[in-house]
Order: C-alpha cells, then sequence, then structure tokens
C-alpha cells in the first residue's frame, strides 16, 4: 500500500482490482476508507486534495484516504463507469469493504462528519476515566445548572480538538487558569481538575514580570497555568471521536439546539450526503441528566458493545470563548 502513497494518500492507478486489494487489507487492519473519485481538470477536487491529505493524516492510522484520478488509467475509467461516477468529486466511504456512505462535491464538513459517524474507535482507558470525572461534575451540579454542564463537556471536547489537531504547536498544550472564559465555562465547576488531569493536563505555576521588565521596577507575577507535556495522541483522537459522539447524541454545544446527525447502518442502504443536515431551532436544549447517561454509555462502554455509530470546532487563542488555550 505505501508504495503509491503521496502526501499520506493513495493513489489509485489499476481500478478495482486494486481497491478491491486495498479494501481487503483495510478490512483486516480495521481501517474505514474514503475513496475520492476526482479528475485534473476539476477545481473543486484540486482544492479539496490538500484537505483530504490532512484528515489523513489527523485520523491515521484509523483511516485510509484513496485517490482516484479517473482520467489518469482506462482502467480507473472502468471503475468510475462501474460506480456510476457523474460528477466531481465523489467520495465512497467503505468499512469492512462494504460502501457506507456517498458524498457529492467538496463538502468537507459533510466528508468529516462521515468520517467520525462511521468510525470505530477504540475505548482507551482514558475515555473510561473521563467519563467517571465528567458523572462526578454532573452529580455536583444542581439539577438547575445543566447548560453549566454541557458548555463544560463541549469545553474538554475543544481542548481536545486543540491538541489533536495542532500537535506540533506548543501553544495548545497550555492553558492560563486565571484565563475567564476557561474558568466560566470549565474551571469553576466541581471536579473540572479531575476532567483536566484525565486528559493528561497538570497545573503548574509560571512566573512573568508586569511588563516592567527585570531592574525597572517590574514585579515577578505568579500564575497557575494547566500544561501537558507528552499528549497521548492516540487516545485523545479517540476519546475526541467518543465524546463529540455523546454530545451529538445528547443534544448541543453551549445546552443549545443541535441536530442530530443522520445514522447509516452498514447494510444494502447507502446514505448519500450533498450538504450538512440544517439545525432544528426548536430542539430542547440537553439536560445534564442525558447528557451524563451518554457520557456514561458511550465513554464508558466495553469494545464489544455494539457498532460504534459516530455523528468541528476553531480555536480561539483570545478571551473571546475560552475554548481557545491561551
Amino acid at each position: 500500500m505505501a508504495s503509491n502513497m503521496n502526501n499520506n494518500v493513495h493513489t489509485l492507478t489499476n481500478g478495482q482490482a486494486e481497491l478491491d486489494s486495498l479494501l481487503t487489507q483495510s478490512q483486516q487492519s480495521g481501517q474505514l476508507v474514503l475513496l475520492d473519485f476526482a479528475a485534473s481538470w476539476c477545481g473543486p477536487c484540486r482544492m479539496l486534495a490538500p484537505k483530504l491529505s490532512d484528515l489523513a493524516t489527523e485520523y491515521s492510522p484509523r483511516l485510509l484516504v484513496i485517490k482516484c484520478d479517473v482520467e489518469e488509467t482506462p482502467a480507473n475509467r472502468t471503475l468510475a463507469s462501474l460506480h456510476g461516477i457523474a460528477a466531481f468529486p465523489t467520495l465512497h466511504v467503505y468499512s469492512n469493504s462494504i460502501k457506507l456512505e456517498e458524498i457529492r462535491g467538496a463538502n468537507l464538513q459533510a466528508i468529516r462528519a462521515a468520517i467520525v459517524k462511521h468510525m470505530k474507535p477504540k475505548v482507551p482507558p482514558m475515555a473510561r476515566q473521563l467519563a467517571t470525572a465528567l458523572g462526578h461534575m454532573k452529580s455536583a451540579l444542581s439539577s438547575s445548572n445543566n447548560d453549566e454542564f454541557v458548555l463544560a463537556a463541549t469545553t474538554l471536547l475543544r481542548f481536545i480538538e486543540n491538541l489533536v489537531d495542532h500537535p506540533v504547536q506548543e501553544k495548545y498544550r497550555r492553558i492560563r487558569a486565571g484565563n475567564k472564559g476557561f474558568h466560566d465555562r470549565l474551571g469553576s465547576k466541581p471536579h473540572a481538575e479531575e476532567c483536566m488531569k484525565t486528559l493528561g493536563f497538570q497545573l503548574t505555576k509560571e512566573t512573568g514580570d508586569n511588563g516592567g521588565g527585570a531592574g525597572e521596577g517590574g514585579e515577578v507575577e505568579v500564575e497557575d497555568v494547566w500544561v501537558v507535556a507528552s499528549p497521548n495522541y492516540a487516545d485523545l483522537a479517540d476519546v475526541r471521536i467518543l465524546l463529540k459522539e455523546a454530545i451529538s447524541l445528547g443534544g448541543g454545544e453551549g445546552g443549545g439546539p443541535f441536530q442530530p446527525p443522520t445514522r447509516t447502518t452498514a447494510t444494502t442502504a447507502i446514505a448519500t450526503t450533498t450538504a450538512p443536515a440544517a439545525s432544528n431551532n426548536n430542539t430542547p436544549p440537553v439536560s445534564a441528566e442525558q447528557l451524563g447517561r451518554i457520557l456514561e454509555q458511550v465513554l464508558g462502554r466495553g469494545p464489544d458493545d455494539g457498532s460504534n455509530d459516530n455523528g468541528d470546532g476553531h480555536n480561539n487563542n483570545g478571551s473571546g470563548n475560552g475554548a481557545g488555550n491561551q
């Protein structure tokens, strides 16, 4: 498989025979497969290509991305014809050699949602520990603080996404405990420390000055900072998928309305996605009890508890939403 890899994406040249071989190998290794039918003259295809490479890196080794340029070889043209490809880009999602979903167009949001929905994450000890910590938080908060619990859970998800999406950027490994957004959304909640430590963060003290500078009358300041020195990226990636699934099943970010993801079973029916589902503004906010039960079921389940069908957030490094690391 590695011989035709370019930027973590496998380039298909031998049509159906090569695809069958890749699907068999992926089935044995438990990989999800994303097949991209593209054409060299297609502008949206060229725009999407580097983003698919990023997804391949982000979800490695759980995801195999395959690019099929339908004009590169006769075998590829035949493959596209067999699959009825009439527009570019068209993407197919496979698991266990079964096509589960088709996505038409360069819709990155729909592509990511399909990956998360169909990927079957492992349930590492970190996930069960986080479920326990969030369960403690849920129990400690009063029933009138439903929104606060959901907001705390989604804030944790943002921190996980920061770490997984930006593994080489150290700024995402530290969070100022005094940041108002962090304090209001998560830091002030009971058992927040337990949740942070579960993800690998440790509370440390850092020194600085008030801007006057050494020797110029500057006063040394000491502040508490959450720091994760060596993130466990493999476990964090799985926890990210599981926590996102739990929140998606339970309700919305910040307790607001949220449209749960469409679910597709790995049978003869194949879902076709052309655009993300519209939000249902009439959906009531999830309660702490609801999300707590889902977290216990999703994060705390065993690896053989059934299928793991799964349902993007941006970082703000200022004090705006408090979910970015500062």
